[in-house]
């Protein structure tokens, strides 16, 4: 396990103390510096794997209409509030929607680039 996975605060605080200790013109932009370091340390950055995705793909093509469109609504707006249960419901089941102990929480976000993807496919015909 990283480091940064392991421990983030830590990471955090030592790269804004070493920030603060920059003096001059150059702090804001040593603190700026540090801000992405932090990003992309605690950003996860795995990938599908192409198994997963040609799963999500084949799952996505048998989707009726009327959940691709509530996909692409929750893509665009990430607002889950405007997809009906109906509709909700069989996206949780094939595993492209999540919720959390408060409710529906909105496509997961490992999987919004390939939804992002066979969306646009399929606006183009």
């Amino acid at each position: 396990m990283k480091i940064a996975q392991k421990y983030p605060s830590l990471i955090s605080y030592s790269i804004v103390i070493l920030a603060s200790a920059v003096l001059g013109a150059g702090y804001w932009k040593a603190v700026n510096k540090a801000v992405d370091k932090i990003d992309v340390l605690t950003t996860p950055t795995e990938q599908l794997s192409r198994a997963t995705k040609n799963h999500y793909e084949i799952i996505y093509s048998q989707l009726p209409e009327s959940q691709k469109d509530a996909l692409e609504k929750l893509l665009v707006t990430d607002n889950p509030n405007l997809v009906s249960d109906n509709e909700w419901q069989p996206l949780e089941h094939a595993g492209f929607v999540e919720r959390n102990f408060t409710g529906k929480k909105g496509i997961k976000k490992e999987l919004k680039p390939l939804v992002d993807r066979l969306t646009k496919k399929r606006k183009k015909g």
